[in-house]
């Protein structure tokens, strides 16, 4: 009748009720086998039931002994083996791929729906298992050779829906436990509702040798548990559970004395010896409320499984059917013996028989996840769920003795708070050390859920082009199409840059795009090749052709919950040529003028250069170095084999003192400033350099009027632009002819006067960069000079630099005339704010005027223009001495112009008074 009774119920759950049947398995909802995957789908994984971390002997014991029942056959694994199974998650695609080999199927999808014997199924997940833990894949080999007779066969797919799209599981696994309870449960499932026979357990081997001999254990999956990847609103619940035992308990007298005397009782003895308990947990349910898988945030509500526990007896039929256990289902059930010796008729003995039941109520939680995955939270009804539903059962215990008594109701009232207080404690221990670890390996729990999220993800479209950069701009321009070579991309976890790719997708070679259709969230590297190899994750570009946007060949990228285009690759066929432009003035301690750039010397932005032929009639490309200094020319593969020349156009006011040919296998030629070699198509050039310094700087002009006899001093600097010596030669022309003197003198604190001690110069003088030498040159007019008599100095510079051959040559004119005592003795002083500056900058020129004669100067005009390579920026009248009524701009050029910049003074100027005018420029 029982029998008879599963068999109609298995039909009936099979076409109404079965999903999924697994702890911890999942189903895929709106993804499976011939259905497309919508562009960013967002979803979360999420189940429902406790993880074992580890399995001790007595559980270990335990699940040999449920999973050997529902098998109606031997299960015999260590419990060292079971934690190895319980502690490895596998990967999903490894399973399906190992299950499609034992299963000689085409596809994933055909492995899944294919039936097939657990045998198989379990050696496929120790295929899935060897990488990642040795010992679980030879417990589950072991385990597929004990259920190897067995002959009933399974589709994996009634309990694992799954489908592939590129990339959407890569990252997703399966706890092996899991796998291997589902399966048998799954099996069992088909055929009956309860376990075909009791389990029975030793005291001992459950570790309550002290409380119980043994127990007889019946196990009945209600409605089985599903997990489910889905969206917000996707529900997931555990099983319903129904558990039976027969306990025959450790023999215990009670003390019943306190009944002699009531109702006659002569003399009285009992004790404890069996308990009938069944539990009964309905599904604990869970709904993903809110979902942002882009941020790893999920709230989730989760509520308990109802618990009921019931003490007695529950008819066979009742406990193998879908109806509710309820207490009017229970009956009297023996649980001990009482023996009472009466007046006259002397000792009778009675049984106990006792029943009671005791409902746990549920409340629903949220819980919220934020990642890393997997994350188990717990969702609890109390904290004293198990001790008030013992204390429950206890307060409900009603018990009967038989035969009766018309005593009964006297000896019972006292007989119960005994029972009471000696069936609390092996309740509660069978309840927390049976039951509850039972309920554990059925992935259910008493007034808990522990939920589960081993992942969030959207799947998008990850698409982009490799196209032919004509134009080496590093971006796709309009027509800019393929390159119209055989490309593949490659789509490579980032977490796996070693590989294998997930997927390979071809680039059309005319338009140049690829896409992969269904990327999962998450971050890749996207790598382009000359073949569709994923084992090969080394990017490749066709012969003769250089990656100029993403040029290693990788494009690193994060999909998150968008689309995600124009993941590109420009290809450029030709070579490409990079170098660097420096200062070779030996700043910072390194060796000047030697055409190697070392620790110190500063990089050259700005500086023109150009790939050209051998004849510079056809030039490849140009550039200009960029603030580091750096520089790259593209050549073209028009360009072949012949001889490729590389022109640099310094900077105003720079010049060329070396360079190095790189890698190029060329040479390079100071006189011309150009780098010469042999080009090979398809070649990346480096380490090319051009060595410049700033031209040296040698002011300025001088022009004073002095009376006879008397002397002119003319400041002069000069500011080195690299390493190098300098030497100085110093004539001069009377006109008329006379006895005038010229004499060079070094201003060693650059005040513009000629100091105490401060000597002449003789010899040449070494110097470093932006060093700055300051020099006077005197003119002594003769005594009988006649008026506007002058004298003409040159002061001529010549410059050896260090560790070079090359030389540089300037001069500067000093003119001194004879006045009388209205106009002898002004003095002009130009100074500069700046002792170097670059293309750009602006330098401040201040010009003072003195008055060092006895006499007052009037009628005054300045007169100056604008230095080589500079234009005009603006001209002032600076500081005004007393007796000057007007200072004005009488000349200039316009702005950005060159020219003259002359001021007219209106007014007298005193002896000893001093005033300036300054204009700006600015540097070529």
């Amino acid at each position: 009748m029982i029998q008879t009774i599963r068999h109609a119920l298995a039909s009936v759950r099979r076409q109404a009720r079965l999903l999924l049947l697994a702890c911890g398995l999942m189903l895929w909802l709106g993804i499976g086998a011939g259905q497309a995957l919508a562009a960013c789908n967002q979803g979360a994984c999420v189940s429902a039931g406790p993880r074992l971390a580890s399995i001790d002997s007595t559980r270990g014991a335990l699940l040999n002994a449920l999973l050997g029942s529902l098998l109606n056959s031997s299960v015999n694994l260590s419990a060292a083996d079971w934690t190895a199974v319980a502690q490895t998650n596998v990967k999903l695609g490894l399973f399906l791929n190992a299950l499609q080999a034992q299963t000689s199927t085409a596809s994933h999808t055909a492995a899944l729906g294919a039936s097939t014997t657990l045998a198989k199924i379990l050696t496929a997940g120790a295929t899935a298992a060897t990488a990642d833990n040795a010992t679980a894949a030879a417990a589950l080999n072991s385990l597929s050779g004990q259920v190897n007779a067995l002959s009933g066969t399974i589709a994996v797919g009634q309990m694992l829906n799954v489908s592939l799209p590129t990339g959407m599981l890569a990252d997703t696994r399966v706890n092996l436990l899991d796998l291997v309870t589902g399966n048998i449960q799954l099996l069992n499932y088909q055929n009956m509702l309860t376990t075909p026979a009791p389990i029975n357990l030793t005291g001992t081997a459950l570790g309550l040798s002290g409380i119980l001999n043994s127990v007889a254990l019946y196990a009945q999956i209600i409605e089985p548990p599903v997990m489910r990847c889905g969206a917000a609103g996707t529900t997931f619940h555990t099983a319903a559970v129904r558990i039976k035992l027969n306990i025959d308990l450790v023999d215990v007298a009670l003390d019943v004395s306190s009944l002699i005397g009531v109702g006659g009782v002569l003399g009285a003895s009992a004790s404890l010896a069996q308990i009938q308990l069944y539990v009964e947990v309905a599904r604990a349910n869970g709904t993903i409320n809110t979902l942002n898988a882009l941020t790893n945030a999920l709230s989730i509500q989760a509520s308990p499984g109802v618990a009921d526990i019931y003490l007695g007896q529950v008819s066979d039929a009742v406990f193998a059917s879908d109806t509710p256990l309820t207490a009017g289902v229970v009956q009297f059930a023996n649980i001990g013996a009482l023996s009472v010796t009466l007046p006259i008729v002397g000792t009778v003995n009675l049984a106990i028989q006792a029943k009671s039941n005791a409902h746990g109520n549920s409340s629903s939680t949220a819980l919220n996840f934020n990642g890393p995955w997997p994350q188990t939270q717990t969702a609890s009804t109390s904290a004293f769920f198990v001790s008030n539903l013992l204390s429950s059962l206890l307060t409900n215990l009603q018990l009967q003795l038989s035969p009766t008594l018309a005593i009964d109701a006297l000896l019972l009232a006292p007989l119960k708070p005994i029972l009471v207080t000696v069936l609390n404690g092996p309740l509660g221990t069978l309840l927390s050390s049976l039951v509850d670890p039972l309920l554990g390996l059925l992935g259910v729990q008493l007034g808990q859920m522990q939920v589960t999220v081993t992942g969030a993800s959207y799947a998008c479209t990850l698409s982009g082009y490799a196209y032919n950069d004509a134009n080496h701009s590093a971006a796709r321009d309009g027509g800019e199409a393929g390159c119209g070579q055989p490309l593949w991309a490659k789509l490579v976890p980032a977490a796996s840059p070693s590989g294998p790719a997930l997927e390979a997708v071809s680039v059309d070679a005319g338009s140049g795009l690829y896409s992969f259709a269904t990327v999962v969230m998450g971050s890749y590297n996207v790598v382009l090749d000359t073949n569709a190899t994923l084992a090969d994750v080394t990017p490749g570009n066709p012969a003769g052709w250089l990656g100029t946007e993403a040029p290693t060949g990788i494009r690193g990228v994060t999909l998150g919950a968008a689309d995600l285009p124009v993941q590109n690759f420009g290809l450029f066929n030709g070579s490409r040529l990079s170098g660097t432009v420096f200062k070779d003035n030996g700043s910072g301690g390194g060796t000047a003028n030697n055409g190697v750039r070392e620790a110190g010397e500063s990089l050259l932005a700005g500086v023109a250069l150009r790939a050209t032929d051998n004849a510079g009639t056809t030039t490849h490309d140009s550039s200009t170095s960029d603030a580091g200094g750096s520089f790259t020319l593209w050549i073209p593969a028009s360009a072949g084999a012949g001889v490729v020349k590389i022109v640099e156009t310094n900077l105003p006011s720079y010049t060329s003192v070396g360079g190095s040919a790189g890698n190029t296998g060329g040479s390079y030629a100071i006189a011309q400033d150009t780098l010469s070699f042999t080009h090979s198509v398809g070649s990346l050039y480096s380490g090319v350099l051009f060595a410049d310094v700033p031209a040296n700087v040698f002011n300025e002009d001088n022009q004073q009027t002095i009376l006879p006899g008397a002397v002119a001093s003319h400041p002069h600097d000069f500011i080195a632009g690299s390493a190098g010596q300098v030497s100085l030669n110093l004539t001069g022309t009377a006109t008329p002819a006379g006895s005038w003197t010229g004499v060079l003198f070094r201003d060693s604190n650059c005040n513009a006067t000629l100091d105490a001690g401060e000597p002449q110069v003789s010899a040449p003088i070494a110097v470093v960069a932006d060093q700055r030498l300051c020099f006077i040159v005197r003119a002594t007019a003769p005594t009988n000079a006649p008026y506007n008599a002058q004298y003409a100095q040159t002061l001529a510079a010549s410059f050896s630099y260090a560790n070079s051959a090359l030389s540089w040559s300037g001069s500067r004119q000093d003119l001194t005339f004879v006045g009388n005592a209205s106009d002898a003795g002004l003095v002009l002083i130009k100074s500069v704010d700046k002792a170097t500056a670059q293309p750009g900058e602006t330098l401040v020129y201040v010009i003072r005027y003195e008055n060092r004669s006895s006499g007052v100067l009037g009628n005054l005009k300045l007169y100056d223009a604008t230095p080589a390579y500079t234009v005009f920026a603006a001209a002032s009248c600076g500081t005004v001495p007393s007796g000057i009524s007007n200072c004005q701009v009488t000349a200039q050029p316009a702005v950005g112009a060159r020219g003259a910049v002359n001021w007219t003074l209106t007014g007298s100027l005193s002896p000893g008074l001093f005033g300036t005018v300054t204009y700006s420029v600015v540097v070529q």
